[in-house]
């Protein structure tokens, strides 16, 4: 494992613990969108009745690149109500028109979507953020694109999901630099 890979992996164990009570007792078919090094999907393979990871590509460092359905990441086509939570970790700023990618999410998903998503106050924070989101994955040799649109403010997040239909019952904000991580769990309504 690289030196980021294993960073990643104690940060997201961290973000596990965090999610854990969110997903059914273990009960639960799950949608993951986007993987990484696959640490976290990994850790919530082991606490699911079933896990679909969906990710855009695979990385070197991937532990679990067998398990990673690749796509477009424009449009997932699945059976509408087919899984009971997705999960979205540091992955939903890297979704172009990511409004109408939810829109989509939230049509195939029955009872919860769960964001680990990094947000912003203002122009500086966003700044920094874009730009350190960048060159990390970077660095990490994940590269990925940036849609600057896609990052979320965090006094805007509530009524963003809202629009789509969520309703937000659990949300945990951590400062981190400049700019924040959020834990953001919303049921359908």
């Amino acid at each position: 494992m690289t030196d980021y890979s294993i960073l990643f992996k104690k940060r997201e164990q961290q973000w596990f613990e965090r999610i854990k009570p969110f997903l059914f007792d273990g009960n639960a078919d799950i949608l993951k969108i986007g993987n990484g090094f696959g640490h976290l999907s990994e850790m919530i393979r082991g606490f699911s009745k079933s896990l679909k990871i969906y990710e855009i590509a695979v990385y070197e460092n991937t532990v679990n690149k067998s398990e990673v359905i690749l796509y477009d990441g424009k449009y997932l086509r699945l059976p509408e109500k087919s899984v009971d939570v997705t999960v979205f970790n540091l992955s939903f700023h890297h979704i172009p028109k990511n409004k109408e990618y939810l829109k989509n999410v939230v049509s195939l998903t029955k009872n919860r979507i769960i964001f680990v998503e990094e947000t912003y106050d203002n122009l500086f924070q966003k700044a920094h953020l874009v730009w350190r989101d960048w060159y990390l994955n970077r660095k990490a040799g994940t590269p990925c694109r940036v849609f600057w649109r896609s990052y979320l403010k965090r006094s805007e997040v509530k009524d963003f999901f809202s629009d789509v239909g969520l309703e937000m019952i659990h949300r945990e904000t951590f400062r981190h630099h400049s700019y924040y991580k959020e834990l953001l769990v919303l049921d359908i309504v």
